[in-house]
């Protein structure tokens, strides 16, 4: 049976976890930190002298020390939050603000993406220090596109807090930015910003930033094509801007995006290639020292190279204290290791858990560690190519099981071909890291470099060849599915009690396993239920003219008016269809007088109404942002609610809906939210 005492710091670990979820999502009130850090000191004196005077039980002192270290975790989470949100009064004028560009520029199409925080505001002539993290996009011409990584700028603008999302299960880029304290975002005209000081960031990651563009520009000089350079650029630099974007769908759908993304594999490459280049060293215990600062230097170089995503974090603090194990003699635990490193990096930063990529990374090791050495013993070849294939699929299974049910929980697919995928993945990886390393430290010989460089193209284009192959094969992915919060964490428990039945031969959890089935598909049987008597008209809120779903049962009738693109409707519709497990869609355009259910619908696109009067309409939607007269228009249609859809102006959306207002008229403004209409 697993030793639960030999890992002490799980339990520690949880309950900081469950401080920061409980702080979070507001469960607890915010407490001030000066008398919350007094109260933990407090509660930790008393038990140590109950424990002294009246042997107080271990149990009960384990309790409250889990309680301590829980509340320890609620301050600190609220601190962390609390100390970089703006007050709303921020946001009610124009402000002359410092903005520190804290992240390298991103290259929109008509605009450049600065990522940073706002460091002053001006409020009466006087520069009031601030700490706010902020997306800043300024207007794109030959001035913003020089802006770089460290640069502060003097900006003139009406500062916007980033809006929630408008359409029900759809991607809340407001919640998505909160996990990483966003709470601002602005657009700055070219003529309301001026550069202030150059290059003045963190003096580490400025040189990190140099290092990735010069490695980037040498990468440019192998006449490489755009699709492969991005990938290279992807995987060994961590520069995912420069992907294609059908290609980086390919990968998605063939279960190899992992790849593009620096991860731990990556970074455990780098430590064996430069662990077996310092192998010289192992000879006493000062060049073991300095052999393991070398290693720490490379290991988080490249980490800062590759812009400290949660899973090279993860990866770097891991080995890191991998190493300094190895230094001092001791031998490390895995599961310590991993532990240990993920509430080093939650105390540094307690949101990095609500981080998707910081999920995957931590369950993926998890299942690799606790899973496969299991599934490797299954079976056992007699060939080393046969062993070698094996314990690819073994690593693969045990990384998939651990990371399925989230991926499916977040991106609603599944890769049906994953360990297909992964076994020429995985076998290519590590040759395009040599081979991309190699091609960095002979640039300096052009021969070498262009052979080298040949060699990368031909393997990239390879992995290209066989990533779009998979995708493209029958089945490929599994779309559509649809699992609630609690159904993914039933999953998650069944497959951790199933798979303890093999590993532990103990009956209980044949029962347990039992249990959370049971209780899973409880749960289906409802929201299928649900489904099949759903009855429902979404009107969506868009940007320009509106979508209006219609669901009946497990079908949807979908109306438009525009030619929106594919892109558009599943942006807005698609978490909403497949919350709802829809099986068939039929698409329905250009029409303006039509009914659904009981309830009839009036597109109006142009003002004044010609010909017919005296038309019946539940909803009348108005469009093109035309200047209607409320008061006529209710003498010619009688409706009993007006929807004022995406194409109106600010000025003229207000004026109406003051008109309706006047006239006791409900109007529900589209551009601000959907509207959910529940027939019976």
């Amino acid at each position: 049976m697993f030793n639960w005492s030999k890992y002490p710091l799980v339990r520690f670990l949880t309950a900081f976890i469950i401080g920061i979820l409980l702080a979070f999502y507001g469960f607890i009130p915010n407490i001030p930190t000066i008398p919350a850090l007094a109260i933990v000191v407090f509660i930790a004196i008393l038990c140590l002298t109950l424990l002294k005077r009246f042997m107080l039980k271990y149990n009960i002192l384990n309790i409250v020390i889990l309680i301590i270290i829980t509340f320890t975790g609620i301050v600190r989470t609220q601190y962390h939050i609390t100390s970089l949100l703006p007050p709303t009064t921020i946001f009610e004028e124009y402000h002359h603000c410092k903005f520190v560009v804290n992240e390298v520029p991103i290259e929109k199409q008509k605009s450049i993406k600065l990522n940073g925080k706002i460091v002053a505001i001006k409020d009466n002539n006087n520069w009031k220090s601030t700490n706010y993290n902020s997306i800043i996009y300024i207007e794109k011409d030959k001035n913003s596109q020089l802006i770089s990584y460290g640069d502060e700028l003097y900006l003139f603008t009406k500062l916007q807090n980033i809006e929630s999302s408008k359409n029900p299960k759809a991607f809340d880029y407001k919640d998505y930015l909160k996990i990483k304290n966003t709470h601002i975002q602005s657009y700055i005209p070219h003529w309301a910003w001026t550069l202030y000081r150059h290059n003045q960031g963190n003096f580490i990651m400025k040189h990190a930033i140099s290092w990735r563009n010069t490695f980037l520009n040498i990468f440019s000089k192998a006449d490489i094509d755009i699709k492969e350079f991005g990938i290279i650029a992807s995987i060994l630099l961590g520069s995912d801007d420069k992907l294609d974007p059908e290609l980086a769908q390919s990968y998605a759908a063939a279960g190899a995006s992992h790849i593009l993304c620096v991860s731990g594999m990556h970074v455990g490459i780098i430590f064996m290639i430069v662990n077996f280049l310092l192998a010289f060293m192992d000879f006493n215990r000062k060049s073991k020292i300095i052999k393991t600062f070398v290693l720490l230097i490379v290991i988080w170089g490249y980490a800062c190279i590759t812009g400290l995503s949660p899973s090279v974090m993860r990866a770097a603090t891991m080995f890191t204290f991998m190493a300094i194990g190895g230094v001092l003699g001791r031998k490390t635990n895995t599961y310590n290791n991993l532990f240990v490193s993920m509430l080093f990096l939650l105390i540094f930063n307690p949101l990095l858990i609500l981080e998707i990529g910081f999920q995957f990374s931590y369950l993926a090791v998890f299942g690799i560690v606790w899973l496969q050495p299991n599934l490797a013993g299954i079976y056992n070849c007699r060939t080393k190519i046969g062993n070698y294939i094996w314990g690819i699929i073994t690593v693969s299974l045990a990384a998939q099981l651990a990371t399925a049910p989230l991926a499916t929980f977040y991106f609603h697919q599944f890769p049906n071909y994953f360990l297909l995928t992964n076994i020429i993945v995985i076998s290519l990886a590590p040759i395009v890291v040599c081979s991309g390393i190699l091609v960095l430290i002979f640039s300096f010989y052009n021969p070498i470099f262009q052979f080298l460089s040949w060699i990368l193209i031909k393997i990239i284009q390879c992995m290209n060849f066989c990533i779009v192959g998979i995708e493209h094969l029958p089945f490929s992915t599994t779309n559509g599915i649809a699992f609630s919060a609690l159904q993914t964490l039933l999953i998650y428990a069944f497959i951790l009690t199933f798979a303890s039945i093999f590993i532990y031969k103990r009956k209980k959890f044949i029962f347990l396993s039992l249990g959370i089935t049971l209780c899973f598909l409880a749960l289906e049987i409802k929201k299928q239920f649900d489904v099949l008597n759903l009855n429902q008209i979404v009107f969506y809120s868009t940007n320009s003219t509106p979508i209006i779903d219609y669901f009946y049962g497990k079908n949807v009738h979908c109306f438009t008016w525009d030619s929106l693109n594919n892109k558009d409707i599943h942006f807005n519709c698609d978490n909403y269809r497949i919350f709802n497990r829809y099986q068939s869609i039929q698409n329905f355009t250009n029409e303006n007088y039509f009914t659904i259910g009981n309830k009839t619908i009036l597109f109006l696109h142009q003002n004044p109404i010609v010909g017919k009067t005296n038309i019946n309409a539940n909803y009348l939607i108005l469009s093109n942002n035309n200047y209607y007269n409320i008061e006529k228009l209710k003498e010619k249609i009688h409706f009993d609610t007006l929807l004022l859809d995406g194409t109106f102006s600010y000025k003229n959306r207000q004026r109406i809906i003051k008109q309706c207002d006047t006239l006791s008229i409900n109007c529900f403004n589209l551009k601000e939210n959907a509207l959910i209409v529940d027939l019976k």
